[in-house]
């Protein structure tokens, strides 16, 4: 290829192909619900261009290109694209998917016979009304899961991990702890037990900080870690395994 081919088109140029995109989307047609018709990669440029004229998007889609990207990703999950696409999101470059988009995914695939997550205190105690601790701190978040045709596991995130991979220095834990632990441990949860249904997509809360480089530690040596998993396996002391109201 020529240079004359790789140079880049001149601000003329662009203003045209805006343009042709603008007199696009004054063409849109619409169905009998008032929803914009898209028949052509024409119109589903169009429609993205529009999107981000209009300003409600996620803060992380900026351009057209972007909110095409995002619109293509929804689609590949059977996703209606203007609903979905308020939980995407673009981390290093990458759409992934966050809230409780995921577990919505897995819920809809028919493949989830048991769920259920809770948060444990240091006594392994469930954290909840019938138990009068709500003011107990947290040990971790616990996430029980089943597939059909398949056993129920537990997974677990617990304080000390979170410490040791430096997650509560950063401002979004320091106000939301709680809701943060569950959502760790649910993305690695559904990840997996249903890698076939998120098809490798990643999970913000979970993946943000699961990248290589991301200069994470190993956090299975600390005490209340193995604590919490010689609970979760029946083993160690009675003390260790006091927890008459978690299902485990």
């Amino acid at each position: 290829m020529n240079e004359e081919n790789q140079t880049a088109p001149t601000p003329e140029q662009q203003a045209e192909t805006q343009k042709e995109v603008n007199a696009r989307a004054v063409a849109l047609k619409m169905d009998e619900h008032g929803v914009v018709k898209i028949e052509n990669l024409a119109d589903e440029l169009a429609v993205c261009s529009t999107l981000v004229k209009a300003g409600m998007l996620p803060e992380a889609l900026k351009t057209g290109q972007q909110v095409f990207a995002a619109r293509q990703l929804c689609r590949e999950l059977g996703l209606p694209p203007m609903s979905a696409i308020r939980q995407v999101c673009v981390v290093n470059g990458v759409p992934a998917i966050w809230g409780d988009l995921p577990l919505a995914l897995v819920r809809r695939s028919g493949q989830l016979e048991y769920f259920r997550e809770y948060l444990v205190d240091a006594e392994y105690k469930e954290i909840s009304v019938a138990n009068k601790n709500l003011t107990a701190a947290p040990l971790a978040a616990v996430c029980e899961v089943q597939r059909k045709g398949y056993e129920k596991k537990t997974f677990y995130f617990t304080v000390e991990q979170a410490k040791a991979a430096g997650l509560l220095q950063k401002k979004i834990w320091a106000l939301y702890q709680q809701r943060m632990l569950g959502m760790r441990v649910r993305g690695l949860a559904l990840k997996n037990e249903f890698s076939d249904v998120l098809m490798g997509v990643g999970i913000a809360e979970y993946d943000f900080d699961q990248m290589p480089g991301s200069g994470i530690r190993d956090v299975n040596d600390h005490t209340e870690t193995q604590n919490l998993n010689n609970f979760f396996k029946g083993e160690g002391n009675a003390a260790d395994r006091k927890s008459p109201t978690a299902t485990i």
